[in-house]
């Protein structure tokens, strides 16, 4: 015979982790997010400043036909440079240039004159824009945004996680419950069976009628009939399940029994709209949305304005030349210059309508926007509003189940003993095993609803549920 295949079992944390780690939209999700990092960082670099270091070797040679002259000049060159811009919209340079020059000036018959010149420059430049300058400049305001539109990445994967991790918590229950009721189901019919046996008993001992053996076997027959349907309602659920998981079909997948919590829940409607409206995620992203059409329009205010720019820069420059004469003469001379240049450049966009048609398309986008986070307020309320009143009802319903499976479990083992001693047929004891088969479920059932609402009151609060 061939060896029976174990059903692994999975834990509902385990399947949580599966399911998030198949699923599509999450991968995607995460990859937005990591794209919208890498456009930040990016952003924050063009603040970076810049330096170019260089070198520089040249040679001239140059001959004079009236004079005989030749002059050879060897010149090496250095420079250092620094540049960038602010966020706030001030943008800077410095340079430093150095060289040094040797010159050798020969005169056919005459001794050569050998010279030699150094040579240092040091400018910084410093550009302010008056009109566009100060904290919302052009620069700041897509910074801010890449900021925003990180973050918004970011809350659009944990809605994703939240939204699935709901999803497969429900889907799990769901199989939990289908293999509890058959689980049930299957104890139903062995008691149904064992109750067959005892009449079959009694007839044969002539104390009850052949009727009683006919309505045990239809009883028989019946829970067979529902041990059937709630396998085919496990496979079905399974089969959700798994088709929720992105895992084979074919995979031999169980649920265990998911503890519900016994402690009861306070909720007070005042409390937790105050932390969903704090917590909510698509508050939040609306929230994102607003500030983000609130910077485009900045930008397409700033983008109507004249451009007005402050330049001012400041230079040292030196230079020494020594220089041996022909006749031996030694010469020496050093300059020293300052300068600094000041002006003003003014830029008007006229005939530019561009940033005006900007200016109102932002204007529309945050009215729709405003609009769209004004309904999703009101929404969220009335879901807090039903969560919190199913979450009652579930509740008292939890403790009604129990009662109830309580009551039928006293009316079976009682029915139990007057079958023993005769005093009832096996109808009856059947019909009172049926009651307490259905109030177990009824248990289950209510437990799982329970728990499924304070799934949904979770994802209210931007939350997904614990699972230990």
């Amino acid at each position: 015979m061939p060896a029976q295949v174990r059903a692994e079992v999975f834990s509902l944390k385990d399947t949580i982790e599966i399911g998030l780690k198949n699923n599509w939209d999450i991968v995607l999700a995460d990859i937005a997010k990591e794209s919208s990092l890498y456009s930040l960082r990016s952003g924050r670099g063009d603040f970076d400043p810049s330096v170019s270091i260089g070198t520089e070797k040249s040679n001239s040679n140059a001959f004079t036909n009236s004079s005989n002259t030749t002059t050879d000049t060897d010149t090496d060159s250095y420079s250092v440079a620094i540049s960038g811009k602010t966020p706030f919209g001030p943008s800077y340079s410095t340079s430093m240039n150095a060289s040094k020059a040797l010159t050798d000036t020969t005169i056919t018959g005459i001794d050569p004159e050998e010279s030699k010149t150094f040579t240092n420059t040091w400018k910084t430049t410093l550009t302010v824009p008056l009109l566009k300058g100060g904290w919302k400049t052009n620069a700041r305001l897509s910074l801010d945004k890449a900021e925003r539109v990180y973050l918004l990445n970011g809350l659009k994967l944990k809605k994703a996680q939240i939204e699935k991790t709901a999803e497969i918590i429900n889907a799990y229950l769901d199989l939990s419950l289908a293999s509890y009721s058959l689980t049930s189901k299957t104890r139903s019919l062995e008691r149904a069976k064992e109750t067959l046996e005892k009449a079959k008993i009694r007839i044969k001992a002539g104390s009850v009628a052949k009727i009683e053996e006919f309505s045990s076997e239809l009883a028989v027959n019946n829970r067979e009939l529902d041990v059937i349907n709630a396998t085919i309602d496990l496979e079905t659920k399974r089969e959700n399940l798994l088709d929720l998981l992105k895992l084979p079909l074919d995979q031999d997948f169980q649920a265990k029994e998911v503890v519900v919590p016994k402690e009861s829940m306070e909720l007070n409607y005042d409390n937790q709209l105050k932390q969903v409206t704090a917590k909510n995620i698509d508050l939040r992203l609306n929230l994102i949305s607003i500030k983000n059409t609130h910077s485009d329009l900045a930008a397409a205010k700033l983008n109507r304005l004249p451009t007005l720019d402050l330049k001012g820069s400041f230079s040292l420059a030196g230079s020494d030349d020594e220089t041996l004469s022909n006749a031996w003469k030694y010469t020496f001379d050093k300059n020293r210059t300052k300068s600094w240049t000041v002006g003003l450049t003014l830029t008007m966009p006229i005939g530019n309508r561009q940033p005006y048609y900007q200016m109102m398309s932002s204007i529309n986008s945050l009215k729709t926007n405003e609009l769209n986070n004004a309904r999703t307020l009101v929404q969220v309320e009335q879901d807090l509003k039903k969560a919190i009143r199913n979450i009652e009802s579930k509740e008292k319903q939890i403790g009604i189940s129990e009662l109830k499976r309580k009551n039928s479990e006293l009316q079976m083992e009682a029915a139990k003993s007057r079958f023993s001693v005769g005093k009832i047929s096996a109808d009856k004891l059947l019909e009172f095993q049926d009651d307490y088969l259905n109030a177990d479920i009824a248990l289950q059932q209510a437990k799982y609803d329970f728990l499924k609402e304070i799934v949904t009151l979770d994802k209210l609060n931007g939350v997904a549920h614990a699972v230990e």
